[in-house]
């Protein structure tokens, strides 16, 4: 199934100025206003009044205010920025809700890992494209986990902040359903139990994207929501 241009349009290739840190990001709306999601821990605590963007194969400087940071374990930041806008107004339209998930269903991760981007010849506008990964919805939220995605596919350095997209099934929508967090890994013990080493696991967990709805209204991340 392909992935429609109202999701990759909004993937961003994003720098923090202050430690060089990258990773991906995506644009969402809401009543009109657009908002750049992506994951907290790209920023490392430092956190800057600006960002960079990639286009046209350099870094633009992008002002921004902070909309919201995630709570604890709510790996999520949410900008917003009066000089910039990624998407035209109404257009490219898609839900940011997980309301309508389905465990076992497939899911599509965007991001730029290991910085890698491409511009396809005619389309790209300038725009770099993000590499795209097939997943499956193996974990919705729970209650030992009430904000996590369980994913079966390794998200890899550089997908951090990226989408996690799908179709409704049965319908011909697509929604934003989580914000990339990072490979999930393993912890590797040697005999005396000291620790040697982390071992990805193939899996990767994703932030729900109701943080980012909630930080928008005004809430905290780990708002309850009905």
């Amino acid at each position: 199934m392909p992935v429609p241009n109202n999701v990759w349009n909004r993937t961003m290739h994003i720098r923090n100025p202050l430690t060089g840190g990258a990773g991906s990001a995506f644009a969402v709306e809401v009543d009109g206003d657009e908002y750049i999601c992506s994951a907290r821990h790209i920023f490392d605590d430092k956190m800057p009044h600006e960002i960079e963007i990639r286009f046209d194969r350099d870094w633009i400087s992008v002002p921004v205010d902070i909309v919201g940071i995630g709570l604890d374990d709510d790996d999520v930041i949410v900008l917003r920025s009066a000089e910039f806008r990624r998407v035209p107004a109404g257009s490219l339209p898609v839900l940011t809700s997980s309301a309508k998930m389905i465990i076992t269903q497939e899911a599509f991760l965007l991001g730029y890992p290991f910085g890698w981007e491409t511009y396809p010849k005619g389309i790209s506008d300038g725009w770099p494209f993000p590499i795209v990964k097939h997943a499956i919805i193996t974990s919705t939220p729970t209650d030992d986990q009430p904000r996590k995605l369980i994913l079966d596919c390794q998200a890899n350095p550089g997908f951090s902040g990226g989408p996690v997209a799908l179709n409704i099934f049965g319908t011909t929508d697509w929604a934003i359903v989580g914000i990339i967090e990072a490979e999930h890994r393993e912890s590797l013990y040697d005999s005396g139990g000291h620790l040697v080493t982390q071992v990805p696991i193939g899996f990767s967990v994703a932030t729900d994207i109701r943080c980012v709805t909630n930080l928008i209204a005004g809430l905290p991340s780990d708002a309850p929501v009905e």
